[in-house]
């Protein structure tokens, strides 16, 4: 138990993961005046136990920066017990550069640091080190690909969850995948990843086709995504952090 962080990518990202923390492990938004992060974009939340817990959009694949500004303050005043780092499930070349040099920057930045040579993707691994005051601390770490077992994103596990729903919904979802792959278009969906985003747009604008100016929370706050299979396979390892 204790204060958390986790790490994500983009918007929607901290979006849906803020969105299932708070149906799964009771979070709650919460409005601090002295962010130890101030610049940064962080949503934070009180969970039933209390403890502080962020959500910090990184704004890209790219943790090294986030990483580095955690440990320095770790190292002044330990503050997370518990750090997350959420990503999409890239190639695999791509999934162990980042692992690498997320291990690196904590080696980098911490003193007299220990990581455990277990510390790979979809587990827990300890990191030890020695704050500015000859203390020394133990943080648990997560490295989790989404979606945890194929190439995708967090739209992907989304899509895969909502098409659990129900039949309607997973004939909708094929359907607007099928419509993004045959978009032709030499300036719109250039890249794997706003292909993906775009069906999940599609859908949800299918499903909610009154509501398709409303914020995405609020469309994702209408789905019980605890409901799902798909979402306790993805995000059971979380529960460390309930």
């Amino acid at each position: 138990m204790g204060n958390n962080i986790i790490l994500c990518e983009g918007e929607t990202d901290q979006t849906l993961i803020g969105c299932y923390m708070e149906k799964t492990a009771g979070w709650k938004f919460e409005i601090i005046n002295n962010s130890p992060f101030p610049k940064e974009k962080i949503i934070w939340y009180k969970d039933k136990n209390d403890f502080l817990d962020g959500i910090w959009q990184v704004g890209g694949s790219d943790f090294t920066r986030a990483i580095q500004s955690i440990a320095e303050r770790e190292k002044n005043d330990h503050m997370f017990d518990n750090i997350v780092i959420i990503t999409d499930h890239d190639d695999q070349e791509s999934v162990d550069f980042r692992l690498e040099q997320i291990k690196e920057k904590i080696i980098s930045s911490l003193d007299q640091v220990e990581i455990d040579q277990s510390f790979s993707k979809n587990r827990w691994s300890n990191v030890t080190f020695t704050d500015n005051f000859s203390s020394e601390w133990t943080i648990q770490i997560l490295y989790l690909l989404v979606p945890m077992e194929e190439t995708g994103a967090l739209e992907t596990f989304m899509m895969d969850a909502l098409s659990e729903q129900s039949p309607e919904k997973e004939n909708v979802i094929a359907q607007a995948k099928e419509f993004v792959a045959n978009f032709q278009s030499s300036y719109y969906l250039k890249k794997r990843r706003e292909k993906t985003k775009a069906e999940l747009g599609v859908s949800m604008s299918v499903f909610s086709p009154d509501r398709i100016f409303t914020t995405m929370k609020e469309l994702l706050d209408s789905v019980e995504w605890g409901d799902f299979s798909t979402a306790h396979i993805q995000f059971d390892l979380l529960k460390k952090i309930y």
